[in-house]
């Protein structure tokens, strides 16, 4: 009878070890522990074992994982110890959690557009909506519809979540509240007077695609000078209407501020002046053509901040930051071009002056982006028409 039981055991054992090793460590399919490439873990690279991932410490370890964006410490099923898992970010798997791709439905899912999700953003919480006596939503939370559902109105055909329908998101940021989630990450009113009317719903660098609260800096290496945003850009909101982005008499000018709000004073890139050619469809507007005139306001070692006629990444700032920074984007429209001498907007009559703190002169007419945009030059762009947030 003991041998009996014992090999009982023992074939057990064997069963769950097989089977665990074939269970997801990251326990959702939008995680990866590749930190190499940013694959998705398909069963045969599961049953292989080959990425089983960089061992961590805890849930309140925020050091040790570096593989990919929002990486986290997460205990694992498949190996019963604790594990950097990160959201997939290879392009080309990513492209197969589209409509109709081989791993369809596998996407993240995300709050409606403006709303924040569990952990500010930088996380997901999964829940089941249809358990109305705990959804499995802490406190403050609400078991929400994924806005990337195949038949909703905003990313119709890319970024499937079918499998995983259902998040968390704040209460008060719903539906689609980014003026209460601008206060909520410090954005309004510290730093921009008037939160903005939508939501940019991602920004595509040369090689990541960032969406609102995404964490970046375990790729701060990524966000180089040659490493730049570029089009389209997807605005939607709840109080945003095609006419205020598309429409006027007069042809618009549209602008894009990216700047890091944990200083308060340096700008990644003020791409303004541009003429975009927007499309509006099922209730979102692609903004399909980058804008022709960039500035910066980047940080060196001789200096704070530095005017420079050029988009410049936070990789490759002088001294480099060792921890994230909130990098805030507002998009604006307004009905002509504005500072015509470029470099006046940000430094007064001191053409190709600097954005500094300091008594060095010349000194520019601003220190702050907030002190910008509470200028006359800055209040020139209006209220942003949309605006995101996101993390290096």
């Amino acid at each position: 009878m003991v041998l009996r039981r014992m090999f009982l055991l023992l074939c057990a054992t064997v069963l769950i070890g097989r089977l665990a090793a074939q269970v997801n460590p990251c326990m959702a399919s939008y995680l990866t522990t590749d930190d190499v490439a940013g694959t998705y873990l398909t069963a045969a690279v599961l049953a292989a074992g080959t990425f089983p991932g960089t061992q961590c410490t805890g849930l309140k370890d925020t050091t040790t994982c570096r593989g990919g964006p929002n990486a986290r410490c997460t205990f694992s099923l498949s190996t019963f110890t604790y594990r950097c898992c990160h959201d997939v970010w290879d392009a080309t798997d990513l492209a197969t959690f589209n409509n109709g791709g081989a791993n369809a439905g596998s996407s993240k899912p995300l709050c409606p557009l403006g709303s924040m999700s569990f952990g500010g953003g930088l996380q997901t919480l999964r829940c089941n909506i249809t358990n109305t006596a705990n959804a499995g939503c802490p406190f403050n939370y609400t078991c929400t519809v994924a806005a990337n559902l195949p038949l909703a109105t905003d990313l119709v055909t890319t970024n499937n979540a079918r499998r995983n329908p259902n998040v968390c998101c704040l209460t008060k940021t719903l539906p689609g509240r980014i003026d209460i989630t601008f206060q909520q990450v410090g954005l309004t009113p510290n730093i921009v007077p008037i939160a903005p009317k939508g939501t940019v719903a991602a920004i595509t660098f040369t090689t990541p695609i960032v969406s609102q609260g995404d964490n970046m800096f375990p790729q701060q290496t990524l966000f180089t000078t040659a490493n730049i945003p570029i089009g389209p850009f997807t605005i939607t909101g709840v109080t945003v209407t095609a006419a205020e982005i598309t429409g006027g008499a007069t042809p618009a000018s549209y602008h894009i501020l990216i700047f890091d709000a944990t200083t308060n004073r340096h700008i990644l890139g003020f791409f303004h002046n541009g003429a975009f050619d927007a499309v509006t469809t099922a209730g979102r507007t692609i903004i399909s053509t980058a804008p022709e005139t960039v500035l910066s306001v980047a940080p060196t070692a001789a200096a704070n901040q530095v005017y420079a006629a050029a988009y410049v990444g936070p990789a490759a700032f002088v001294p480099p930051f060792t921890s994230k920074h909130l990098i805030g984007v507002l998009f604006f429209k307004t009905s002509a071009v504005i500072a015509t001498s470029a470099p006046l907007i940000l430094t007064g009559a001191v053409a190709g002056g600097t954005f500094q703190p300091t008594t060095a002169v010349p000194r520019g007419a601003f220190t702050t982006v907030s002190a910008f945009l509470n200028s006359a030059a800055g209040k020139q762009l209006g209220t942003p028409v949309a605006g995101t947030y996101f993390y290096v």
